[in-house]
């Protein structure tokens, strides 16, 4: 008996693959080992700190000061003689400034720790609703902490505030380790010319574009140090037209908080607002009304907002221009694995990462991932 012929099952006729049933469903680019790697990436910045600051500083230092050296070439001066002598005019600028800046330092440190409790009485009627609040709280908290029929003695912690050096770096004794460290591998950056920085985008090359490793060197140098000399151009501008307005609203050492307000500028979002702050309790110092003491603060802002919306914009470009969100999440990630150093270094390094990821091709999409 022969089968009966049937119909042909159609309902799978025609019926897309799997992979293109929802096209809103996206497939991820790339596997877990590769998220791995990331995280272990970051957690190596962060545990290798003492040696990666270092390094870091003396690879910026030596985009900054590659020029000098190769004119100093251009002079028939070789390259290590060379480097050794803009080393040297460093520390020189370097000492030079920190000498002048200690007396004026040194100065403010003690007015305000003698005035301390008369900033307390300003800044207490300002804040006398806050303070309310706080009172309220910790009565709560207080209550709702007692248990019936405990009486034993709480201990007590006590918590050992550190400098200013410490804040920054950790101590004299690291800090002066972190110079040693850097200016070394620096002086070997600048004695070595470009043979270290070839071979480096010679690694992260394709095997047919290794031969011009040397041409993407020299862009990438040209690119990066326009950019460290443009962002340190605009923000020591900054600080001069802020010194010069605090000298003029009558603040006394008008050349330190120029100085503070060109170096914390390299902080994105948070520096000038640690200006401001430290500006303003400068003012409560100084002047014994209110009126000026906000007049102080504002100019300050003003001129802040002014160099953030129009002179970075101006002088930069869209080509420097970092995307504002990877902008800070990499602030974050840099103050929560280097501190301050890394908080300061935070714009430089992304946008000498952007501008290396934009030369080699395996990197394009992290370039595209920081731009503006």
């Amino acid at each position: 008996m022969k089968p009966v012929a049937t119909a042909k099952d159609t309902r799978g006729a025609g019926k897309p693959p799997a992979e293109a049933a929802d096209p809103r469903r996206v497939r991820p680019a790339f596997n877990p080992v590769t998220g791995l790697f990331v995280l272990a990436c970051l957690y190596t910045v962060y545990f290798a700190r003492p040696v990666l600051l270092p390094l870091t500083l003396g690879l910026i230092l030596d985009f900054l000061l590659r020029p000098a050296v190769r004119a100093l070439r251009r002079w028939h001066l070789p390259e290590p003689a060379g480097a050794a002598l803009v080393i040297v005019a460093l520390l020189g600028g370097i000492t030079f400034g920190l000498y002048e800046l200690s007396g004026p330092a040194s100065d403010w440190l003690a007015r305000a720790s003698r005035s301390l409790p008369q900033v307390e009485s300003r800044l207490r009627k300002v804040l006398r609703p806050v303070e309310k609040v706080t009172q309220t709280a910790e009565q709560v908290d207080k209550l709702a902490s007692v248990k019936p029929g405990a009486n034993a003695p709480v201990p007590e912690v006590q918590v050992r505030e550190g400098g200013v050096g410490a804040a920054l770096f950790g101590g004299t004794q690291a800090f002066l380790e972190l110079a040693v460290v850097t200016l070394t591998f620096l002086f070997f950056l600048l004695a070595s010319g470009d043979r270290f920085r070839r071979r480096v985008i010679a690694l992260f090359s394709a095997p047919a574009d290794r031969g011009g490793a040397g041409d993407i060197s020299r862009e990438i140098e040209k690119q990066v140090s326009h950019y460290l000399y443009a962002t340190t151009g605009v923000n020591a501008a900054f600080g001069v037209v802020a010194g010069a307005a605090m000298w003029l609203l009558g603040m006394p050492n008008a050349l330190l908080w120029g100085v503070i307000a060109g170096v914390t500028s390299f902080i994105p979002y948070l520096g000038g607002l640690v200006s401001a702050v430290l500006i303003g309790l400068a003012a409560l110092l100084t002047f014994p009304e209110t009126g000026p003491v906000v007049t102080t603060v504002l100019v300050f802002l003003v001129l802040d907002t002014l160099k953030g919306y129009i002179l970075v914009p101006l002088v930069m470009g869209r080509q420097f221009t970092l995307n504002p969100v990877s902008l800070f999440v990499g602030l974050i990630f840099w103050w929560w694995a280097w501190g301050v150093p890394g908080a300061l270094l935070a714009v430089p390094l992304m946008a000498i990462f952007k501008i290396f990821c934009e030369r080699v091709e395996p990197l394009a999409p992290l370039a595209k991932l920081l731009e503006a």
